[in-house]
């Protein structure tokens, strides 16, 4: 308003429609449910002086919201891990952490089956302990498999 040239990174324009919109609200912003209030800049802020004549007030409100500015900030800090190298190996690496402490849960619990078995100095082993039998609940699998079927 006082002639000052002001950039606002996060404002883009579509010729087509006339309109301003907020990219970064588009791209980061929470989803709104159906019937939730919706800021002017993701549908489209139409630039016309009839309708529109508080365009610098508005783009202050919509910058000062809460809705903004947590869209901002999401914006930024996936711009600093903006290669997608780094995105989908975050994936990846959660997806192989929780494999990795699926798989120590059961090194730990067999690691417990054979302390529990040196304790009580009972056999490990059985008469039927081949892999084709392991599902007949009726033969004795011996100590440490039938340990490991509970």
């Amino acid at each position: 308003p006082n002639g000052d040239i002001v950039q606002k990174k996060w404002v883009s324009y579509c010729v087509d429609t006339n309109y301003l919109h907020c990219s970064n609200c588009m791209a980061y912003g929470e989803h709104k449910k159906y019937g939730e209030i919706e800021t002017k800049f993701i549908s489209g802020y139409e630039l016309d002086i009839k309708k529109n004549k508080c365009l610098y007030r508005d783009i202050m409100i919509h910058e000062n919201s809460v809705y903004h500015n947590n869209s901002t900030n999401t914006a930024v800090r996936f711009k600093l891990n903006k290669d997608i190298q780094s995105v989908l190996n975050r994936d990846v690496m959660a997806k192989r952490a929780q494999e990795v402490e699926i798989r120590r849960q059961i090194l730990k619990r067999l690691i417990d089956i054979v302390l529990i078995i040196g304790k009580q100095g009972i056999p490990y082993r059985g008469k039927h302990e081949a892999a084709h039998s392991l599902t007949d609940n009726s033969l004795n699998h011996g100590n440490f498999l039938e340990l490991v079927k509970l």
